[in-house]
């Protein structure tokens, strides 16, 4: 039979080996670090920022533009949201039915800006009516191409089929010239014009 030697005691503590830490939910790992808490409240207000950014521009050009057709002083602060120079031209629009006179405001660093017809309502001075030449050049300042086309019934107070088919005719050559889709806004009766010419 073999020899075996017996273990011998020892004497002492035995250490036990390192607990692991114990498991932290996410919510409980950002408590513990402060730091990251603010870090992560200021991404998600940066984040919130970007995302609404478009929209808050949008809303200070409409009040703004609002401003200036109601011949109100704009506030400074918001001046810097139409704050695009404008260049005026005036012509005269050589139409099937007809040759009119026409003005386009177009923004000086944004030639190519999205395009859009405003349409004079009921008024003697048909295009130089000073609140339509106040927001036509308020609406080409945030950075639209605005053409206003005079509609010469419409300014001698009559109303009639012959100013819907003038209507069609400037929104097909405005749309030629730009190379894309126009929108058409009619002030007063031009707005029920503009509904049927479409």
């Amino acid at each position: 039979m073999p020899f075996q030697q017996k273990p011998q005691a020892t004497s002492g503590t035995v250490e036990a080996p390192p607990l692991a830490p114990p498991i932290r939910s996410p919510r409980e790992a950002i408590a513990a670090h402060p730091r990251l808490n603010i870090a992560i409240g200021v991404a998600f207000f940066v984040f919130l920022a970007i995302l609404a950014w478009p929209f808050t521009i949008a809303h200070l050009q409409a009040i703004a533009v609002l401003d200036q057709v109601a011949n109100k002083p704009v506030y400074q602060p918001l001046r810097w949201f139409i704050a695009e120079p404008v260049t005026t031209s005036e012509f005269t629009l050589q139409l099937p039915g007809g040759p009119i006179r026409a003005r386009l405001y177009t923004p000086v660093h944004r030639p190519n800006a999205p395009a859009i017809i405003v349409l004079h309502g009921v008024h003697y001075l048909g295009i130089d009516e000073p609140r339509l030449v106040a927001f036509a050049s308020a609406m080409s300042s945030c950075g639209l191409r605005v053409l206003t086309p005079e509609l010469p019934d419409i300014k001698d107070y009559h109303i009639d089929s012959s100013s819907v088919k003038t209507i069609g005719e400037v929104t097909q050559w405005y749309a030629t010239q730009t190379g894309s889709p126009v929108g058409v806004m009619g002030l007063s009766f031009s707005g029920g014009l503009s509904l049927l010419a479409a």
